[in-house]
């Protein structure tokens, strides 16, 4: 164990100016530490594989409307130099962007989400009683219908 930690430490520490003898002797002395370190980290893994965790409803629930409710206070749609609120008569909107026809509302990794609840601006415009300009949002879907995928590293 002392010379697989060796290997692979000694390309970082003797760029440091550590010689090899010098971790040779401090990995000597250090290796019942490694072991109980080790045994930790497999017992961690074991006990994560053997947890049989399910998240009741009521928790799935108060997740979503959590990240909805932090959705809706956090969202600014643009800097308000007096025109919103729309005027109560305003039922007609263009909406801009080749992303409003084909939101995306999630990433990879970090950024995946459960987008199965998530609502594109077009439809949250008509739920809320405006009408959108169709055309422009025609013209946009004729560009491209679909989000081209990219696969990862690309």
């Amino acid at each position: 164990m002392v010379d697989f930690l060796a290997d692979l430490l000694r390309p970082i520490v003797t760029s440091y100016g550590v010689s090899e003898a010098d971790l040779q002797t401090y990995l000597t002395q250090l290796i019942g530490y490694v072991y109980v370190i080790l045994a930790a980290l497999v017992v961690m893994i074991i006990v994560l594989i053997a947890a049989d965790v399910t998240l009741s409803d009521d928790t799935i629930a108060n997740s979503r409307d959590m990240i909805q409710s932090i959705g809706e206070e956090g969202m600014v749609l643009a800097k308000n130099e007096g025109l919103l609120p729309l005027a109560p008569d305003v039922k007609k909107l263009n909406v801009f962007g080749w992303d409003s026809t084909n939101p995306l509302f999630g990433g990879t990794g970090s950024g995946s989400s459960d987008a199965s609840t998530a609502v594109g601006i077009l439809q949250s415009f008509e739920d809320a009683g405006y009408e959108t300009n169709k055309t422009l949002t025609d013209m946009y879907v004729s560009y491209r219908e679909e989000r081209p995928t990219l696969a990862m590293g690309t």
